[in-house]
């Protein structure tokens, strides 16, 4: 059985809710049957799984058969040279096991808001050290600079308990924070459709409860998706989880085995052309039953938490 040492900041945990990207890394080793070395806590370590003590972090890294450096709190500085700002990375260092040292960077590809060509959207450092690194939101640039990086999903969402709710709306909007990509045109044209076609029913609801606004999308047809401070966000996944067929603004970045070959999502590029392609596919509920069934699957074989750190350790151990 390989070990696996997660290398993150003293203060990381494992909350109750179960799906953060730190609890799915965990639960994807476990399933993946590793052992599990790490300095944060969750609660679905095991009896095999270690907690390491910080005078333990460096004799610990230069023995596991894989180190995965996972610090959501990082870069913290315009430059991102700058790794003392975070104790127990620097220790990754002293470790010096590059060769077999990944990094996931969770960071959204706007998170400086400035071109990469002035100040770099990635680990400066880390993304030349390191024998992958696992991006979040990977560009073309990205790929096109460095072989060693490679797109990273976002933490699987666990389904609803089947069977999933009954349909009992057409189209769900909920967006909590409005201001990034088309997400407030989305909101006003989903108010004019209400307004000019009562027959339809739309939910338009931004201030859900986290049961509540699963439980709307698992009872829609379709479910409205707006790029967030990045391009990829949670509920384009907890859309696809629930069984809701995705209307997803078009991402600019590079997806981990994503949903557009066959017909599993439907894309937008302004506003116009979601409207025209609402219209469209409304009038026609099988297609819709159809094509969520389809990314549902696709979910599945590619996106839970188990699949995707299968992914993870493929490539880490490639």
């Amino acid at each position: 059985m390989k070990t696996v040492f997660i290398l993150t900041s003293r203060q990381q945990t494992c909350g109750e809710k179960p799906t953060g990207s730190f609890h799915s890394l965990i639960s994807g080793l476990r399933l993946n049957n590793v052992k599990i070395k790490v300095t944060g806590t969750c609660k679905l370590l095991g009896g095999d799984d270690e907690v390491v003590q910080e005078e333990d972090i460096i004799s610990t890294g230069k023995a596991a058969d894989l180190i995965i450096l996972f610090f959501v709190n990082i870069p913290q500085t315009k430059k991102s040279e700058d790794v003392l700002q975070e104790p127990y990375l620097s220790k990754a260092f002293k470790i010096d096991r590059w060769d077999r040292t990944v990094f996931i960077d969770y960071y959204e590809h706007t998170w400086r808001n400035v071109p990469d060509y002035l100040e770099p959207s990635y680990h400066r450092v880390l993304v030349k050290k390191c024998k992958k690194y696992f991006k979040r939101e990977t560009t073309i640039f990205h790929r096109e600079w460095f072989d060693n990086m490679l797109p990273y999903p976002l933490s699987y969402f666990p389904s609803n308990p089947i069977p999933f709710p009954e349909k009992k709306y057409d189209i769900f909007c909920s967006f909590p924070q409005t201001h990034t990509g088309l997400r407030s045109d989305v909101i006003i044209l989903c108010q004019k459709l209400k307004a000019e076609s009562p027959e339809l029913k739309i939910v338009i609801k931004n201030d859900c409860t986290q049961e509540e606004y699963i439980g709307l999308i698992g009872s829609s047809w379709i479910t409205l998706d707006g790029r967030g401070a990045g391009c990829i966000n949670n509920r384009f996944l907890e859309i696809i989880s629930n069984r809701s067929l995705c209307f997803r603004e078009k991402y600019d970045v590079i997806f981990y085995q994503d949903y557009t070959k066959g017909e599993m999502i439907q894309e937008y590029l302004n506003i116009y052309d979601l409207e025209n392609k609402l219209e469209a596919i409304l009038k026609n509920k099988e297609k819709i039953k159809a094509m969520e069934a389809l990314a549902y699957e696709h979910y599945n074989k590619y996106h839970t938490s188990e699949k995707v750190v299968q992914y993870l350790l493929e490539e880490s151990f490639n």
